[in-house]
């Protein structure tokens, strides 16, 4: 009897697991039937959509509308969404203006870039927290101007970059706006890197003289340049493409095959693959270094490019007159130095600069008063000062 009532229980619990697993079963069944028949729905509404006519530019409009919206796109949640943006991005014909500009949007989400337009929508600026790109178009989306700045510099124009956007070469634009920015990976806070930059700068000068003064020394062509230079062959920083050195080359590069004769190759048309080059750039280390921010090849040389020094304009007698008076005087001892006086003017402007004055700012802010300086009719008057010393003292100025 025991047993009997033992064993009841676990009849009771039998039944009611096995009633509650048939519960369970059903309502899968029908959770997968649920599932199934939203299934359908949606394939039958893709397919009404499919099947249903509408014209290219209506398709075109939905599709552009969708790629308006990819700002609101979380990166890091949707990369297999965003990556089928880009890809539409990349399979649309550029031929217009819009598309231009969404293009080029594109490729700077593309290298993490910011990007934002003109309110004519006619330029295209991508930027970072150390350069910018300025793409200038049209109103039909045709190609103006591409020009690149640096931090502290005004916009230059890269006939690189102009050359890639008018082939519709994106691939090649992207790439130099890769090379921008792997510039500036370096350790450390903007300040460094601009200083850095001055240094980058400071060297590519010193290698550019270095050149130029073998070549004016040796009138050497390209492939002597190549060969005997003392740097080899520097081709110019240009968009994201770093300052190479070629510093040689195979003879089996420069002679043609067959003739024997020495192809004609000129500073124009040499590719950057030819033989061997070097990049140079500047790199994080763990070690400390200190890089001079300025030049060390002083002095006048054609690369200078800058403007020409004011002198006093002297006649063959002043010069004469002043030799003279330097060489009377080489001699004279310090007592003699302590009698002479010596003198000077300056004129001071009471109102606007006297020079040029550079600033930092967006082509559309020209004319925000913190970017410009007033300026009144016929200048606003100006001051002369005089002033002198001695070897007794200074004298306040007159």
């Amino acid at each position: 009897m025991a047993a009997m009532l033992s064993s009841s229980p676990g009849a009771d619990s039998t039944q009611s697991g096995t009633a509650a697993g048939s519960e369970r079963l059903r309502a899968e069944d029908g959770s997968e039937s649920e599932k199934q028949s939203r299934l359908m729905a949606l394939l039958e509404r893709l397919h009404g959509k499919h099947n249903s006519t509408r014209s290219w530019q209506e398709t075109s409009k939905v599709v552009r509308q969708a790629m308006e919206k990819r700002g609101v796109i979380n990166t890091a949640g949707n990369p297999l969404l965003l990556n089928c943006l880009e890809t539409l991005q990349r399979a649309q014909k550029v031929s217009s203006l819009p598309s231009m500009t969404d293009r080029l949007e594109s490729i700077a989400r593309q290298n993490m870039l910011g990007s934002h337009l003109s309110p004519s929508r006619t330029e295209c600026y991508i930027t970072s927290d150390m350069f910018y790109v300025e793409v200038h178009l049209d109103k039909a989306g045709k190609l103006v101007d591409v020009k690149v700045a640096h931090h502290g510099e005004n916009p230059v124009s890269c006939p690189e970059l102009i050359q890639h956007l008018r082939d519709k070469h994106f691939d090649e634009f992207s790439k130099h706006l890769k090379g921008l920015v792997n510039l500036y990976k370096l350790p450390g806070d903007n300040k460094l890197k601009t200083k850095m930059y001055l240094a980058l700068q400071s060297l590519e000068l010193d290698l550019t003289k270095m050149m130029h003064m073998f070549r004016i020394a040796t009138n050497a062509n390209t492939v002597e340049t190549i060969l005997h230079g003392s740097v080899g062959l520097l081709t110019a920083r240009s968009g994201g493409h770093l300052v190479s050195l070629q510093c040689y080359v195979s003879p089996n590069d420069i002679f043609e095959e067959g003739t024997g004769a020495q192809l004609n190759f000129t500073d124009v048309n040499i590719p950057r693959t030819l033989g061997v080059s070097v990049s140079v750039t500047v790199e994080g280390t763990t070690s400390v270094y200190k890089l001079p921010i300025a030049p060390l090849i002083t002095g006048s040389h054609p690369v200078d490019n800058k403007g020409a020094r004011k002198v006093p304009l002297l006649k063959p007698a002043h010069v004469q007159a002043r030799l003279k008076f330097a060489n009377d005087h080489l001699d004279d001892p310090e007592e003699e130095w302590e009698k002479v006086m010596w003198a000077d003017e300056t004129k001071i402007e009471l109102f606007g600069l006297n020079s040029t004055r550079r600033i930092w700012r967006k082509k559309e802010d020209e004319y925000n008063p913190k970017n410009t300086i007033p300026t009144v009719k016929h200048g606003g008057g100006n001051i002369i000062l005089w002033g002198c010393f001695s070897a007794k003292g200074t004298t306040a100025p007159y």
